[in-house]
């Protein structure tokens, strides 16, 4: 790990993480999915699945696909590993009504979790990709269907809506109207902006100008209208384009083809397809090369970058393949595989992932937090379960959950372990069997009051330091700080004297 003009902690190894996600819990997905298809993967294990009118029980290296508008119910038991890859009912163009098993090639694996990274996180390929999960659903189905649904390509960009609500409120209005050429200058008058402040925070807040985020916007709508088999120039006279040469330009660097392969997807009204005939095979050519042998040439996994972003709430993210370049404010770092950081809410980050390797988030949380947002924090994961860190993302970002847990609890875990290896001077070792283990002094309780500071309760703060009981919390507190956590928070409300 290398790093420049920034002190960046590389500790190992890091938290432990082995009671975040119980091995002996039982997770259970519940969804009527209408907006949605849905991959569900068996990385270990195995699950019974529900979907309409089947159950199955999908087995290690198999996968489920679920078209959308199906009701789901999934039970992982303890100690398997289930991957959801949750797909836009606009990105697929689906021929069977029912859901159907597949076989996932060891080959296929890493792409695979690559592929569930982008659907859950800012990565996106720095090139087009050699293949997609059309072509996992054509050579691998079960049943041999010949005629295999279609995953249209992701886009390269990812829409993030704005926090602030005059910005948020602009941005909803132009996904209501997203033909309409109101210049920014005119938005900055509406929302109350200069033009000069309206494009930084709209720029910190998306990582896009808003130039750049309205003609993404546009490109994305045209794409669900080609999905729903409108013509390509009736797409772009929609989103607002004048040119049909000049968005067919823009359709390709956002997707990667052009927007009459895209359409070629989709099958004509009443024309259908006949069995073994690719999708794309209409004028336009096809959309993908169907390889009918991917299980002996699984698809090669290129690199992946997200843009510069600056993320309101804490990330931290972990290199489960592979290395990858990151930039945290003006630090740069060299991650390689096993190896995680922390990347604090407020600050510019950028991620490259090496071709062939897969990032993930692992768990994330808004502010206030108990570390110092001026250090960035980079540790080594080498030592854990590899499927209980899936897991621990599977929770936390996806609907598949273990029964009973708390999505904040890998969170917390970082957090008290962080704070209590930074170095505390001046204060006497813990004393209290009932709170957390804390080897470097009161690490916890110093950075207690910036939470309680925060305006979070005194029972709130102690569970997060890992106090079983608010009482224990108290006394601990008083000892550190000299009064009670009740006390502390009412000399700094406002107008209060920090002193006083």
């Amino acid at each position: 790990m290398v790093s420049t003009t920034q002190t960046v902690s590389f500790l190992a190894p890091g938290p432990d993480l082995s009671g975040v996600v119980p091995r002996d819990a039982t997770s259970t997905l519940e969804h009527d999915l209408r907006e949605w298809h849905l991959l569900v993967w068996l990385w270990s294990g195995a699950a019974e699945v529900e979907a309409g009118r089947r159950t199955l029980t999908v087995d290690a290296g198999q996968a489920m696909w679920i078209p959308a508008g199906t009701p789901v119910r999934a039970v992982v038991p303890p100690g398997s590993v289930c991957i959801p890859l949750a797909v836009p009912r606009h990105e697929a163009v689906v021929g069977a009504r029912d859901a159907y098993v597949v076989d996932v090639p060891e080959g296929w694996r890493p792409w695979l979790l690559a592929q569930f990274s982008m659907r859950i996180s800012p990565l996106r390929p720095v090139d087009p990709l050699d293949q997609d999960l059309t072509g996992l659903l054509a050579a691998n189905a079960r049943d041999g269907r010949g005629a295999p649904d279609v995953v249209l390509p992701m886009p390269r960009t990812q829409l993030r809506q704005p926090d602030d609500p005059a910005l948020l409120a602009m941005a909803l209005a132009l996904g209501d109207n997203v033909a309409e050429a109101t210049t920014v200058g005119e938005w900055a008058r509406r929302t109350g902006f200069s033009e000069r402040s309206l494009q930084r925070a709209f720029r910190d807040q998306t990582a896009l100008t808003f130039r750049e985020w309205r003609a993404v916007l546009r490109l994305h709508r045209a794409a669900a209208h080609l999905a729903a088999g409108l013509p390509v120039g009736v797409a772009a006279h929609r989103v607002g384009y004048s040119s049909t040469s000049g968005f067919a330009r823009a359709f390709r660097t956002e997707f990667g083809v052009m927007p009459s392969a895209y359409a070629a997807c989709v099958p004509t009204e009443g024309a259908g397809r006949s069995p073994g005939t690719a999708p794309g095979s209409r004028a336009g050519g096809p959309l993908v090369d169907l390889r009918t042998d991917a299980a002996a040439s699984p698809p090669v996994l290129g690199a992946s970058a997200t843009p510069p972003l600056v993320n309101n709430f804490h990330v931290v993210i972990w290199m489960a393949h592979g290395g990858a370049r990151v930039e945290v404010g003006d630090a740069v770092l060299r991650l390689e595989e096993g190896d995680a950081v922390w990347l604090p809410a407020w600050r510019h980050n950028r991620v490259e992932v090496d071709a062939g390797g897969v990032m993930l988030p692992l768990f994330h949380a808004p502010p206030p937090t108990l570390l110092d947002l001026d250090a960035v924090v980079a540790f080594s994961l080498a030592g854990e379960d590899p499927e209980a860190l899936l897991r621990a993302v599977v929770g936390q970002y996806t609907s598949l959950r273990p029964d009973g847990w708390d999505e904040r609890s890998g969170w917390w875990a970082f957090e008290r372990w962080r704070a209590a290896s930074t170095p505390r001077t001046g204060h006497p070792g813990p004393s209290d069997p009932s709170g957390p283990s804390d080897p470097s002094g009161r690490g916890l309780l110093d950075a207690a009051p910036r939470l309680l500071a925060a305006g979070m309760s005194a029972g709130h703060v102690a569970a997060r330091l890992g106090y079983r009981h608010p009482s224990s919390f108290t006394r601990a507190f008083r000892r550190v700080h000299g009064r009670p956590p009740r006390d502390y928070v009412a000399r700094r409300r406002p107008g209060a004297t920090p002193g006083g």
